[in-house]
């Protein structure tokens, strides 16, 4: 059963809440503060059984986010925790992200994967973005069973496009049966979702 106790305002384009609560069995969402016409909300989620709120869906969530900003590129915050994840034979025993994303400022990115199996074992995955939009690094390192990859990039982001462009400035990728390959030169790239 799903239960939600909520008490809020809503006047002409704004909408807050005193508190919104939301659980089922032991998952459990809380939230506060103005939601329109701008963001300006903090949530937490407990959820030490998400098979609670998921049928099938095994293991834990912690987490505190925080949005502060317009609607379309918030200013936003994360600490999350999850553990022992497994769900329709995908399976993460640990993963950690913290996060401070000012779209218009700085990028502070850490995400971690710990013995994650989806088809391929991967003991090991980390992801970091740290920089201002407009010059931030980026760096992701797998190890899998199948083999390591370790690429860095710098770039910029765009938010009102919204595209990404910069350069992946090394990689390597390690095949487990197969020469490593390295990058030798930087290379271009963008992503444009506009």
């Amino acid at each position: 059963p799903l239960t939600l106790d909520a008490r809020g305002l809503y006047v002409g384009v704004q909408l807050s809440f005193e508190t919104l609560h939301v659980q089922s069995a032991t998952a459990v969402l809380t939230m506060q503060e103005q939601v329109l016409p701008t963001l300006d909300a903090q949530a937490n989620v407990d959820a030490p059984r998400l098979a609670d709120a998921w049928p099938g869906l095994l293991g834990s969530l912690h987490a505190r986010l925080s949005a502060r900003g317009p609607l379309r590129a918030p200013h936003v915050t994360a600490d999350a925790r999850i553990e022992a994840l497994s769900y329709q034979g995908l399976k993460l025993r640990h993963a950690q992200l913290k996060a401070d994303v000012d779209p218009r400022g700085q990028l502070d990115v850490d995400l971690e994967l710990r013995d994650a199996d989806a088809g391929v074992a991967i003991p090991k995955a980390t992801l970091a973005i740290h920089g201002p939009v407009n010059n931030h690094d980026i760096r992701l390192d797998v190890s899998s069973a199948q083999g390591d990859i370790a690429l860095a990039a710098n770039g910029a982001l765009d938010i009102a496009r919204p595209s990404w462009h910069g350069e992946l400035r090394s990689g390597r990728l390690a095949p487990t049966r197969l020469a490593p390959w390295t990058l030798e030169q930087a290379s271009a790239i963008q992503f444009d979702a506009g």
